[in-house]
C-alpha cells in the first residue's frame, strides 16, 4: 500500500489538516464475520508519515461506549489498538491500547504500550506516542504518530513497515466484544 508522507500535520485530535490525503480505509470488519450495522459501530482510519512516526487518524461512531478501568486492560472495551513492526511479519512489534475516555467513570482519553520487542536493543528505545482526540456527533477522531524511533526504523520513501489495526466495541460490561480489523496479507 502507498503510504503518502503527509506534512503540516498537528496531533490534535481534528483532522481538518489532513483535508483529503492519506491512505483511507472506510471500511473494517470482524475477521472472518461481516461488518457490524453502522449505526452500532462505524470505524474508519487513515495513514500518513513523518520524519517522527507513522500518522494515524482514527474516526469511530457508535451507540454505546464502555471503557475499561485497568490501563493495561483497555482492549477488552471499546478501543483502539495500532500496532507497528520494522517490516511485515517482524518478530518484534509494539502495540498501543487506546481508549477514548468517552464514558463518565472513564472521562480522558488514555493509552496503554504492551511491548512485543524481543530484541535488547530495542526494548531500550522510548516508545511513548504523541495522540489526541476530540469528540464528535456520535464519537470521536483520534490521531496519533507512532515513533520511528521504538524499533529503529528509518523513514525513507518506499520503506515497507508492518501496521495492523483493531477497532473494538463492546456494548456491555463482561459481554462480548466485536472486534473491527484492518490486517493487510501479502503474497
Amino acid at each position: 500500500f502507498d503510504v503518502p508522507l503527509m506534512k503540516g500535520i498537528t496531533v490534535d485530535g481534528k483532522g481538518q489538516d489532513w483535508a483529503d490525503g492519506g491512505f483511507r480505509v472506510d471500511l473494517l470488519s470482524p475477521p472472518g464475520s461481516r461488518p457490524l450495522p453502522a449505526q452500532d459501530h462505524d470505524p474508519r482510519f487513515r495513514l500518513g508519515w513523518n520524519g517522527e512516526g507513522l500518522l494515524v487518524l482514527v474516526t469511530v461512531e457508535d451507540d454505546r461506549w464502555i471503557e475499561h478501568a485497568r490501563d493495561d486492560w483497555l482492549w477488552r472495551y471499546d478501543s483502539v489498538e495500532l500496532f507497528l513492526a520494522a517490516k511485515p511479519g517482524a518478530a518484534d512489534w509494539c502495540q498501543w491500547v487506546i481508549a477514548p475516555g468517552l464514558t463518565s467513570d472513564q472521562p480522558a482519553l488514555r493509552w496503554h504500550h504492551h511491548d512485543h520487542r524481543a530484541t535488547p536493543t530495542l526494548k531500550k528505545l522510548p516508545s511513548k506516542i504523541k495522540v489526541a482526540r476530540e469528540k464528535s456527533g456520535r464519537g470521536y477522531v483520534c490521531e496519533a504518530v507512532l515513533p520511528w524511533g521504538c524499533l529503529a526504523i528509518k523513514p525513507e520513501a518506499g520503506r515497507e513497515v508492518g501496521f495492523q489495526v483493531i477497532v473494538n466495541d463492546a456494548d456491555e460490561k463482561d459481554g462480548t466484544t466485536s472486534h473491527a480489523a484492518w490486517y493487510p496479507a501479502g503474497d
